[in-house]
């Protein structure tokens, strides 16, 4: 951080420098920079660019490493797996079987989730159905109550989809 708060010093104490002449009351021209002004705000430039690289190639590496830990973790597993002596293509079909099911469960629940996100929108206060009921001057009691039981059907299902699998030790 002290290469960043030295470089927007660096950057201020240039613009300081810069006189303004006037020459008419009404346009303001800047006198032509010296070449040493140039070639600070060139540095400071490269500088910012150094350093916005080294910062891509840290999120770039940290990818990678996440990328990098999960395979060698499922490496390990189904080297475990196979030296307790379970067969490696049972083990590799009820992983993926085990995913797809999950993959299934989790979409059903978000298409869901998203139908409740919408219906929430619509009879929020001051959503599209209190207005439309205002409009025709009926009562607005029940769009809230309905947006209230649409809330607790959203947590609801926020807490389905998140017990929704029993883990192993869950299902003795």
């Amino acid at each position: 951080m002290n290469d960043f708060t030295s470089l927007v010093k660096k950057l201020n104490e240039i613009s300081d420098r810069a006189e303004v002449t006037t020459i008419n009351e009404s346009v303001e021209q800047p006198v032509a920079r010296t070449s040493s002004d140039v070639k600070s705000t060139a540095k400071i430039l490269r500088k910012f660019s150094e350093i916005e690289s080294e910062i891509v190639a840290e999120e770039a590496q940290a990818k990678e490493d996440v990328t990098s830990d999960i395979s060698n973790r499922f490496r390990e597993f189904m080297k475990s797996e196979v030296g307790q002596g379970n067969d490696l293509e049972s083990v590799n079909t009820a992983v993926h079987e085990a995913h797809t099911t999950a993959t299934i469960l989790s979409g059903s629940i978000g298409v869901l989730a998203d139908s409740l996100k919408r219906q929430l929108e619509a009879t929020k206060e001051g959503g599209v159905l209190q207005r439309m009921v205002e409009r025709e001057g009926g009562d607005t009691t029940h769009i809230a109550k309905a947006y209230e039981a649409l809330q607790l059907a959203a947590e609801a299902l926020d807490a389905a989809h998140m017990y929704a699998v029993k883990l192993d030790d869950q299902k003795k």
